[in-house]
């Protein structure tokens, strides 16, 4: 379930928490009394309309009638998130779950909103509400493994992200996850298995390609890392964080004029972006470029005045008379 859309049918996408399905959602009226269906009706198509104070208007007289409809507190919740109202959502979840604890999609949603609002544990104990009701829900299984691995509890996170894939192998978040756990743990082989199956499974997705090149970058294998940011630009060529990666791992290979222009485009497609700006800047003082080292960095200073390295690097550049600076300083951390 979509829940995030106000998909309350339990249709999965995967795994995302975005509002694309909101247009297709449908209200399940299940157990209510026609008004009350027809009132829950109206709130959810104003909710998809996005026309979020009506809709409160609705449920609010549906409740004053009916204070002990679960849906309905579930569907002022999903309101108040959009809205942006996250206490009170949190408020209106558990008021749904505690009048039905087997609710799965508002155990779901309380779970998101209580990671919104930091509170790491309760949201682990909201997910497993979730799961509790709807040991199926793939969805549930991620945001699983997602708040275990915040927490650091890693062997588990693994697990759960296993269990998001046996029942929805098209998760692409999942296995991305799953894949950085395997090579933290040291598993290079059965993490590269799952970036690749990722890869198969989206062929047309640049995404699954930076984060296979990312996973070779992890294990020093430069070269299959550059391949596979060339293919990812190549994919989606208005893609800035593959432009960014491409452009860091040439110049890691000493591929500084390719690196150069791969990282003018991902300043081009992003302009906010400090660390290609403050990498430009040190691959320009490596070659005793001191003028454009220092756009480059000032460009980064003027996103990000509090950026430490971005001060740091400023200052060096200014110093230098033109030359080149020592090889620890002029490559930095990629």
């Amino acid at each position: 379930m979509d829940v995030l859309s106000g998909d309350m049918n339990g249709t999965r996408d995967n795994g995302g928490r975005g509002g694309r399905a909101a247009g297709r959602a449908a209200l399940d009226t299940g157990g209510l009394s026609r008004p009350e269906a027809a009132r829950l009706s109206l709130a959810h198509q104003l909710l998809v309309s996005g026309r979020y104070g009506r809709a409160l208007q609705e449920i609010d007289a549906t409740l004053e009638r009916n204070p002990s409809l679960d849906a309905a507190h579930f569907l002022r919740g999903l309101v108040l998130l959009r809205r942006g109202e996250f206490t009170a959502a949190r408020g209106a979840l558990q008021t749904a779950v505690g009048l039905r604890s087997g609710h799965a999609s508002a155990w779901l949603l309380l779970a998101y909103v209580e990671m919104d609002l930091g509170e790491t544990e309760e949201a682990l104990a909201s997910v497993r509400g979730a799961l509790a009701a709807d040991p199926a829900d793939p969805n549930a299984h991620l945001l699983h493994g997602n708040i275990l691995e915040l927490l650091g509890r890693n062997d588990e996170a693994i697990a759960a992200y296993r269990e998001a894939l046996a029942r929805s192998p098209q998760i692409r978040l999942a296995r991305y996850r799953l894949g950085r756990l395997l090579q933290a743990g040291g598993d290079e082989e059965a993490a590269i298995e799952q970036m690749i199956t990722a890869q198969r499974l989206n062929p047309l997705d640049a995404k699954s390609r930076v984060a296979l090149g990312e996973l070779f970058e992890g294990g020093k294998d430069a070269a299959r890392a550059i391949a596979e940011y060339e293919a990812a630009v190549r994919l989606d060529p208005r893609s800035p964080l593959a432009a960014a990666r491409l452009g860091a791992a040439l110049h890691a290979r000493g591929r500084d004029d390719e690196a150069l222009r791969m990282i003018g485009v991902a300043v081009a497609l992003n302009p906010k972006d400090v660390a290609s700006y403050l990498l430009m800047g040190r691959i320009h003082m490596m070659h005793g470029r001191r003028d454009q080292a220092i756009e480059a960095i000032e460009a980064a200073e003027r996103i990000d005045p509090q950026y430490p390295e971005a001060r740091t690097l400023l200052a060096e550049a200014r110093r230098s008379p033109g030359g080149a600076p020592n090889e620890q300083s002029g490559r930095g951390e990629d």
